[in-house]
């Protein structure tokens, strides 16, 4: 009976079956880049017809740009000495080490056209007949190559339309202070992503009526942005055209129009939360609607807080009940805060959340202070909480100092 597996190992055809049937390109070569070996994977990459390549150079026979141009043989060309390939088989060489996984970007001449390829690489020290020799293997990469450049050209088109975005977003908040006689505001804002789903405002909407409103979109990123935006567009565009022209809406009134507008539906399983605050300076009340946000603060003069904890369920989640409104009276220099829950939930290196109860203890320590120095003193108290730690949603925060009634 005939020793099968003997065979196999002392048959050269078995051997060459192998080299041929991997889709790895094979090739030997001495130290001047001659070929003296390839395989069928290697015929494929260059379109080689059967042993055209034996005894020829590289640079011949992969029809190399440098060999082309100069009509030179590996080695000659000027640029042969920056040839990683060239500089790993001498290596291999003269170490009788093999080097790992190097890449060659090069333009090869193929079928009469210039194809870009990218190739990763190893070698093998060899000897045959006390010749030394190098085993080289190929991998073109040339596809995969391609697609990663194409991802990154297109990342980095949906980055620059990212802060495109960002500065139209940033456009839409208030100027940075905005006060007179009888209010003053001041307000922090911070996106975890270039964009963000949060949006605030301030509007004189008389000479006698303040709203001012903030929008959180569920989620963060570019979709949670495009819906914060709609709203505070519809929001702007409608201050000026109440459904009462007599009188400007209320609060309630203002929820319940977005809810008509912004539907389930036209939210496409999303929703909103927001806070809508009116306050009258000739009657001297605050009229309030919350819906999803954590509950605003008025903060007193004496440190004091009134906690407006009055309720509704956000925006989009498809609930039939009417929106509320509820009025409290104010003093001169009460403050008056809207925020987020990013502020609340922003989160030390210890995994501990800021919570409502820290922030209310750094409210009461700033009660006597104006609403500039009670927004950056949170603010700054928030900051040095979380350290270093990434803030994992868009954290705003608003307030509105009342100097006179």
């Amino acid at each position: 009976m005939t020793d099968f597996p003997s065979d196999l190992r002392e048959s050269n055809a078995f051997l060459n079956l192998l080299l041929d049937s991997i889709d790895t390109a094979v090739l030997v070569v001495d130290e001047n880049l001659v070929i003296h070996q390839i395989n069928t994977s290697f015929r494929r990459l260059y379109h080689v017809e059967g042993q055209a390549a034996v005894e020829k150079s590289f640079g011949r026979i992969s029809g190399c740009v440098n060999s082309v141009r100069e009509n030179k043989p590996c080695g000659a060309t000027s640029q042969c000495g920056g040839c990683s390939l060239r500089q790993a088989i001498h290596q291999t060489m003269a170490k009788h080490l093999p080097v790992e996984r190097l890449w060659l970007e090069r333009i090869f001449f193929i079928d009469g056209g210039a194809v870009a390829k990218y190739l990763e690489f190893s070698t093998r020290p060899l000897r045959f007949k006390d010749r030394a020799m190098t085993l080289v293997t190929i991998h073109d990469v040339t596809q995969l190559e391609r697609q990663r450049i194409e991802l990154e050209r297109k990342q980095a088109k949906l980055d620059e339309d990212l802060k495109i975005a960002a500065a139209i977003q940033k456009s839409m908040l208030p100027e940075a202070a905005i006060a007179n006689d009888f209010f003053e505001t001041c307000w922090r804002y911070e996106a975890c992503e270039q964009v963000g789903g949060d949006i605030f405002n301030v509007n004189c909407i008389s000479g006698d009526q303040v709203s001012f409103y903030m929008v959180d979109a569920c989620g963060h990123g570019p979709s949670a942005a495009l819906v914060s935006v709609a709203v505070s567009q519809y929001l702007q565009s409608h201050h000026g055209m109440p459904v009462c022209p007599q009188r400007a809406e209320s609060p309630a009134e203002m929820l319940n129009r977005l809810q008509h507008v912004f539907t389930p539906e036209r939210l496409d399983g999303g929703f909103f939360s927001i806070g809508y605050l009116s306050l009258n300076l000739l009657d001297q009340r605050l009229t309030y609607v919350n819906a999803g946000l954590p509950p605003p603060v008025v903060i007193h003069a004496d440190g004091g807080l009134d906690i407006l904890d009055h309720r509704h369920p956000a925006v989009g989640l498809n609930t039939d009940v009417p929106y509320t409104d509820r009025s409290i009276p104010l003093r001169v220099g009460d403050k008056i805060l809207l925020y987020t829950d990013g502020l609340l939930e922003n989160r030390n290196p210890a995994e501990k959340m800021f919570g409502k109860n820290r922030m209310y203890a750094v409210l009461q320590g700033l009660g006597d202070l104006g609403v500039e120095a009670v927004v950056n003193g949170l603010w700054a108290e928030n900051k040095r909480f979380r350290g270093l730690a990434q803030s994992d949603d868009d954290t705003s925060l608003l307030g509105i100092g009342l100097r006179r009634l």
